[in-house]
Order: structure tokens, then C-alpha cells, then sequence
């Protein structure tokens, strides 16, 4: 009896009493992990999430602004400012132009790994709700989930 409880305690999914219970803990299992796959790319936490948006927001008013020939002022950039201050040594200048070109690159970046997981997730997601036995859910948990 003691062994039976401790697999069940193993294996959530096993020890459903139902199809409906298993499929639901599937789900949440298969959300946690492509949430531990996405903070592998990213620091996870409201306020970062924040600070991501603003460097967007720099990246598609530089983009914008460049794009209707209109003048580039680096001081309508303070996130950007901040960065190229940082990383200009005596040597080498960064500009607000370098700054917006790297965030581009890693925006983009990060875009094609969050489309990837939101793939595997969505796949995983649909295939254990279209399970009709507990068994088949098994075969949509252990997704490749994307590694830096």
C-alpha cells in the first residue's frame, strides 16, 4: 500500500481518478513547463517585463522616426542613452543607433523562441484534451522545449 501511494505521489496524472482530472493536471504540467522553458530566455518578473516593453517602445519610435525621414534625437531615447553610456569606453563608442539595433536583434530573437513554445505548448495542450484514455496523455508531455 505504502508503494502504491508513493508512485501516485510520483505520477499525478496516474493517480486521477478520472480522464477529466488527469487531463487537467496534464495541462498544468505542460504550462509550467514551457514557462520554465521561456524564463530560460528571459528574466521572469513584472517589473522586467516592464522594462522590456519601454526598450521596445525605443525600438519602434527609432524605427518609425527613421522611417519617415524625420530627425533622430538621441535624447527621445533615455532607455537607449542609458545603455550606449554604459557599454562606451574610451575606445569604442556606442551609440543610440548600435542600442536599438541590438534590442532589435534580441526582440526579434525572442520572438521566433516565444512562437517555438507557444507551438509545443498549444501542441500539447490540444493533444492531452483529445485524449480518450490516460495512457495517450503521456505521449504529449515530453516536449523539446527550446535551450539557449
Amino acid at each position: 500500500m505504502k508503494q502504491k501511494l508513493l508512485s501516485q505521489q510520483r505520477d499525478p496524472i496516474n493517480a486521477a481518478t478520472n480522464l477529466a482530472d488527469a487531463q487537467d493536471i496534464a495541462i498544468r504540467l505542460v504550462k509550467a513547463a514551457a514557462e520554465r522553458a521561456r524564463e530560460k530566455f528571459i528574466t521572469p518578473g513584472s517589473g522586467k517585463t516592464k522594462e522590456y516593453e519601454f526598450k521596445q517602445t525605443e525600438v519602434v519610435k527609432y524605427r518609425a522616426t527613421e522611417a519617415a525621414g524625420g530627425p533622430l534625437i538621441a535624447a527621445d531615447y533615455p532607455w537607449a542613452i542609458d545603455r550606449a553610456e554604459l557599454l562606451t569606453t574610451p575606445e569604442n563608442t556606442v551609440s543610440v543607433a548600435d542600442v536599438i539595433e541590438e534590442w532589435e536583434g534580441l526582440g526579434n530573437y525572442w520572438e521566433t523562441i516565444a512562437r517555438q513554445i507557444a507551438k509545443l505548448e498549444e501542441a500539447a495542450v490540444e493533444g492531452i484534451k483529445s485524449a480518450t484514455q490516460k495512457e495517450e496523455i503521456y505521449n504529449f508531455l515530453n516536449n523539446n522545449w527550446p535551450a539557449p
